[in-house]
């Protein structure tokens, strides 16, 4: 949805074992920028209970509001929108023997009705809706030592044809010391946006050494 996007502000949080609020004004911008006082918000709640023995969580997230980032009478671009929400829930416990993890995402961000005026919404300049939804599992094949994970992403890019966007991963990672983990994760892209076959193909493999001092 690109709400992973440059961002300074402010943030209000309050936690506990049972759950989280986080209440933010933002701006998506960074550096030079100055949007003063005039800011977008964010909100994000959830849940973290323990059910049963598994650590579960369940939330939301909301974007929204507009940031002013120049002189908005001479210029409407200054004026950037930020529509969009997320909801997810995870469940963290054992299969048997094994630890097993399992996350779900939807999310979504409202087609751009600002571009008539000259306003953009940041995260989707589409005459549709932007939406993606997401399930991954990773269960422990060798407890506290290797794990394998499996996951699944549909998507529509939001534009007017061709806008399907999903993908499957498979990974695994191995922890070699203490601190040191190994992470390997090969990505299959499919839907309109791969057909035909982009120059740079529609598989990705990644891999990677993770360490923490």
């Amino acid at each position: 949805l690109g709400t992973a996007s440059e961002a300074a502000g402010v943030a209000l949080v309050a936690a506990n074992s049972m759950g989280f609020l986080n209440a933010t004004l933002w701006g998506p911008a960074h550096g030079n920028v100055d949007a003063g006082l005039k800011l977008s918000h964010y909100i994000r709640l959830a849940a973290t209970p323990n059910v049963g023995g598994w650590s579960t969580g369940i939330g939301g997230q909301y974007w929204g509001g507009k940031t002013e980032v120049g002189d908005t009478t001479a210029d409407p671009a200054a004026i950037i929108h930020t529509r969009a929400f997320a909801a997810d829930a995870q469940a963290q416990g054992m299969a048997g023997p094994m630890p097993l993890g399992v996350y779900v995402t939807y999310g979504s961000a409202a087609k751009d009705k600002y571009a008539a005026s000259g306003e953009t919404n940041l995260f989707n300049s589409g005459p549709k809706a932007k939406t993606a939804w997401s399930v991954l599992a990773e269960l422990g094949v060798l407890p506290g030592k290797a794990t394998v994970a499996l996951g699944y992403r549909g998507g529509d890019n939001g534009a007017a044809t061709d806008s399907s966007d999903n993908a499957m991963v498979v990974g695994a990672t191995y922890l070699l010391a203490q601190n040191v983990e190994f992470q390997v994760n090969h990505t299959l892209y499919s839907g309109d946006v791969y057909d035909p076959k982009p120059v740079g193909g529609d598989q990705l493999t990644t891999a990677m050494i993770f360490a923490a001092f």
